[in-house]
């Protein structure tokens, strides 16, 4: 089975992606698009993908050549047997852990700990922020496919977070396998410890 998971920056996207290469053993593919990142451009991308994979892909990056990015992705999602969208409703969370990143961590790990402060506003980045969110709506309306909240599956929620796993309809990938990478201690952003 192919998975193919388009989702918006800092929406959990990377957990997940290793979630379900893990659960159930899939090669995994994380943004092959991202020419930009020296350790994901080195990565060799087949044009003929294995029938056991799971690819991750932000949707604001596309092959060159790719034309407009969501006409590519209404005909990419189509290559895949299950697709699932991913973002996050909370712009402003999402805009802070960008600004954080952009700024701290620009060529380096975006996949750390931190403790958010306050910094400057930075349009450009708030910008992105709305881009890739309303690129992520537009596909989700033309390919009829659901978007998954970050906030859901990343709740703690017992029974939500079972109802959307059930909602991607991949065997094998259940509550109980899947709580020790959904957990929301794991959560990147961590609140200052109070003295």
């Amino acid at each position: 089975m192919k998975i193919l998971i388009v989702a918006s920056s800092r929406s959990g996207s990377t957990t997940l992606t290793r979630m379900i290469g893990n659960i159930l053993n899939y090669v995994q593919y994380h943004e092959p698009f991202n020419y930009g990142h020296p350790s994901y451009a080195s990565k060799i991308f087949p044009k003929i993908l294995s029938n056991n994979c799971v690819v991750k892909s932000i949707i604001d990056q596309k092959p060159i050549g790719g034309g407009d990015i969501l006409e590519f992705y209404k005909k990419y999602v189509n290559k895949f047997d299950k697709v699932i969208l991913l973002s996050r409703k909370n712009k402003q969370e999402v805009y802070e852990s960008m600004l954080h990143r952009v700024t701290y961590f620009w060529n380096g790990d975006w996949h750390t700990p931190y403790i958010y402060e306050e910094l400057p506003e930075n349009d450009r980045v708030r910008k992105w922020v709305q881009h890739q969110s309303n690129l992520l709506e537009s596909l989700s309306e033309i390919s009829n496919i659901p978007i998954t909240w970050y906030e859901d599956i990343y709740s703690g929620n017992k029974a939500l977070v079972e109802l959307k796993i059930k909602e991607w309809k991949i065997d094998s990938v259940t509550y109980e396998n899947s709580k020790k990478y959904l957990n929301t201690e794991n959560k990147y952003r961590k609140q200052p410890k109070i003295l």
